[in-house]
């Protein structure tokens, strides 16, 4: 993989936080690197036909989970698609977490290591092989419900789940 900038991928930063989060999971894709949406925008992706104008929500910024001991190859790759990363925070904790900034908007994309860790920790890492742009609808779930002092922004976030997904009475054979 070139260190240098492809301008097919670099010179299209979106300055909708939602289609840029589109452009940056295709992105990762096309270099071959495994990252998963997760957080405010992730459920955006789960909407599917209409919803309650009362879930309508905006969003500022990217989460995304990638896989343990992937920090290079991720940090190339968001070089490639536009971003700038904390060099002194990456140093610090790349191990579990790494934040970058859009060139473009100045944008926050925070990156997380294998595990999601809020007010518990969630290990992810075995769960990313979900074959879309984001976490599961159960997982992107969970993560919400997780939180104790839980946001307006993290209710919403709940209900627009539930509310465009069924639930099920079975656990699927990788979850067991």
């Amino acid at each position: 993989m070139s260190s240098s900038p492809s301008p097919d991928l670099h010179a299209d930063v979106r300055a909708d936080v939602v289609e840029e989060a589109a452009r940056l999971t295709d992105g990762l894709a096309r270099l071959e690197v495994v990252g998963r949406l997760l957080g405010g925008v992730a459920v955006a992706a789960h909407r599917h036909g209409d919803s309650p104008r009362t879930l309508d929500r905006t969003y500022s910024d990217i989460d995304i989970l990638v896989p343990r001991r992937s920090g290079r190859a991720v940090a190339s790759a968001l070089g490639r698609l536009g971003y700038e990363g904390n060099k002194r925070f990456n140093a610090l904790h790349g191990d579990r977490r790494m934040m970058f900034q859009d060139r473009v908007h100045g944008r926050q994309l925070d990156v997380l290591v294998g595990t999601f860790a809020m007010c518990h920790a969630l290990d992810l890492d075995e769960r990313l092989d979900t074959g879309t742009t984001t976490l599961t609808p159960a997982d992107l779930l969970l993560t919400k419900l997780q939180v104790v002092h839980v946001t307006y922004k993290d209710l919403l976030d709940a209900v627009t789940l539930l509310h465009h997904h069924e639930l099920g009475d079975r656990v699927g054979p990788r979850w067991t």
